[in-house]
């Protein structure tokens, strides 16, 4: 199982327990030093409050730092969430049943006419549309870390790979006829990473566990 933000949060939690127990013990050790010997402990109990106080400063800023850490994290996955929630839409939805059309003839011959047959309707031409802006989108929002690519990448790897397979002919028809090899260029970026189990954020390869 992958750590969670809630796993992380708790083991903090017991850092800071276990920080807070070692200034009490501190404390009570510098009081109890301070009455057997005051002449020659007030020195160094002042200076050692003083290192406390600021260690405890220190630590107060680094838990506040890690919390608002912690709520990006957050943030993150309910952005992914919402982009799983559009896969929902009725565009997605129809989309096998449109590529079911594609005739079963040669990719040479099959894929202009896939191509002329969603182009020349509107409901098609809209469903696919759609599907590969979505897909667009998805790859801008996890290159510039909006969103929790793990999260997508568990729940919508396949589907990834298998729109681009199903689309990829479409696709270059498209370039080709607007004379613009970037058209959907995002999407295919992430086609890429994904199906070679790599991260598009950072490049590295997925745990085995999310496969």
């Amino acid at each position: 199982m992958f750590n969670s933000s809630r796993s992380i949060g708790q083991s903090n939690l017991r850092n800071l327990w276990v920080v807070g127990w070692v200034i009490v013990l501190v404390g009570i050790a510098l009081v109890v030093g301070y009455l057997v010997s005051p002449a020659t402990g007030q020195g160094t109990v002042q200076f050692i409050a003083s290192v406390i106080g600021g260690v405890s400063g220190v630590f107060a800023t680094y838990f506040a730092g890690y919390s608002f850490y912690l709520n990006i994290i957050q943030n993150k996955r309910v952005e992914s969430f919402k982009f799983l929630g559009t896969f929902n839409q009725p565009e997605f939805i129809q989309l096998p049943a449109i590529l079911e059309l594609k005739p079963k003839s040669p990719p040479e011959q099959a894929e202009p006419e896939f191509y002329k047959l969603v182009n020349g309707n509107k409901d098609y031409f809209n469903s696919v549309k759609t599907v590969l802006g979505s897909l667009e989108d998805l790859s801008i929002a996890i290159q510039m870390d909006y969103v929790d690519e793990l999260v997508l990448y568990r729940s919508l790897s396949s589907i990834v790979i298998s729109t681009w397979n199903a689309l990829s002919g479409y696709i270059a028809i498209h370039r080709k006829k607007w004379d613009d090899n970037d058209l959907y260029i995002e999407f295919e970026a992430l086609y890429k990473a994904w199906k070679d189990r790599n991260s598009l954020l950072d490049g590295k390869p997925f745990p085995k566990e999310a496969h």
